[in-house]
């Protein structure tokens, strides 16, 4: 016979594992599989025209939404018509980094020469870090009519375009800047 105590503690017990269902259900359904549409944009951002079907991803890649903001980190090409690139979301929260293969990319442009539309579109020598963290580099900070260069040692890598965090020498003043050549950076004040 239950005693009115053992009915409540029952009770209880049963409504947490209602709630931990729930939150694990939660948790399992915001999470979301890669797909390769957000890929082929960060590539053609990097300047690197291909399909979604010259992509193949090494892994299993998850997202915490359908279309991530993606930036390309790196390109090794393997051979003439394949290349492995990382990629990352850029904000670390929405997935880890990954790696994809880009194949038959003699069909849509070598990797060694990639479609550049414009002036705007970073080149491959662009999309290989120019800077990598730990490396001495020239902050360049400009206002409207003054101009500071100084040495920095830089926090992160990074690849022409993209905003890092760089330290004084001295490491006592941080700066968010952008990479504009091998060892050059420029900020704002």
């Amino acid at each position: 016979m239950l005693t009115r105590k053992d009915g409540k503690v029952a009770l209880f017990a049963l409504l947490c594992g209602a709630l931990l269902q729930v939150a694990v259900g939660q948790t399992r359904s915001t999470r979301m599989t890669m797909s390769p549409e957000p890929v082929v944009a960060a590539l053609a951002s990097a300047g690197l025209e291909v399909g979604a079907s010259q992509l193949e991803f090494l892994s299993h890649v998850n997202a915490t939404g359908e279309n991530p903001n993606l930036q390309v980190v790196s390109i090794h090409n393997m051979s003439a018509e394949t290349a492995r690139v990382k990629v990352r979301c850029t904000d670390n929260q929405e997935c880890i980094p990954f790696y994809v293969l880009v194949h038959d990319m003699k069909g849509s442009g070598s990797l060694a020469k990639p479609l550049v539309a414009g002036n705007d579109r970073p080149r491959l020598e662009s999309i290989r870090a120019l800077v990598r963290g730990g490396d001495h580099a020239t902050l360049i900070l400009e206002k409207a009519d003054l101009r500071i260069s100084m040495p920095v040692i830089c926090l992160q890598s990074g690849v022409r375009g993209q905003r890092i965090r760089v330290a004084s020498t001295d490491r006592k003043q941080f700066y968010r800047a952008e990479v504009i050549a091998p060892g050059t950076l420029r900020g704002s004040l």
